[in-house]
């Protein structure tokens, strides 16, 4: 284990177990990045930050080398996630990081971290910003009805249809649809489910 940055912590994917995720740029060659954000200001920082670390956005006719977002959905060899520092949506990047959905990820409340993470990937190494391993250690966990319940919420069902297959009341599904909406800092039923989707592999079932 290595630390790049004082806040990043990096593993060699070589005699690790983890693949070989971007391999290490031949000399000359320019990478591009697509930054994709619902928060625009938040994607204009990192393309900023990645313009001067020499990986510019890629143009429409280019191929992108990385895809950098905070789109929990997305999963490539490619993929650098952007996140939060909410506890469940931290363990679901750590999950997805450790599944090798995903190359690296990046703190949204430091930017200026894409520097060091897109050199870091470029030297086959895989990153997780302390801060959120930090933060995914504080997340709650789940009961098993809850565990139930997520998932479900995942496929869109509504809170009469997932008090019927877990064999629950209606008050008793809303009481957990609320608590996991707290314990997640999710804003809605929608970022529940896509938070959902991404935690869903890791041993949840539907």
């Amino acid at each position: 284990m290595s630390s790049a940055g004082g806040q990043l912590t990096t593993c060699h994917s070589e005699g690790s177990g983890w693949p070989d995720i971007v391999n290490p740029p031949e000399s000359g060659l320019r990478r591009h990045a697509t930054v994709r954000s619902r928060d625009p200001c938040l994607r204009l920082a990192l393309e900023s930050v990645l313009a001067q670390a020499g990986v510019p956005p890629a143009d429409p006719n280019h191929i992108a080398d990385y895809l950098v977002t905070d789109d929990p959905s997305a999963a490539g060899p490619n993929v650098i996630y952007v996140v939060g520092d909410e506890p469940l949506d931290c363990r679901a990047a750590v999950d997805a990081l450790l599944q090798r959905r995903v190359a690296a990820v990046v703190s949204r409340n430091d930017p200026q971290q894409a520097r060091a993470v897109v050199r870091a990937v470029q030297e086959g190494l895989v990153v997780l910003p302390i801060r959120v391993l930090d933060a995914a250690g504080r997340a709650p966990e789940l009961s098993p009805r809850q565990q139930q319940i997520l998932p479900l919420i995942r496929a869109g069902l509504s809170n009469t249809q997932i008090a019927s297959k877990v064999n629950a009341s209606l008050a008793t599904v809303k009481r957990d649809v609320s608590a996991l909406l707290a314990a997640s800092g999710s804003r809605s039923r929608l970022d529940l489910a896509v938070m959902a989707t991404r935690r869903q592999p890791t041993g949840l079932t539907s």
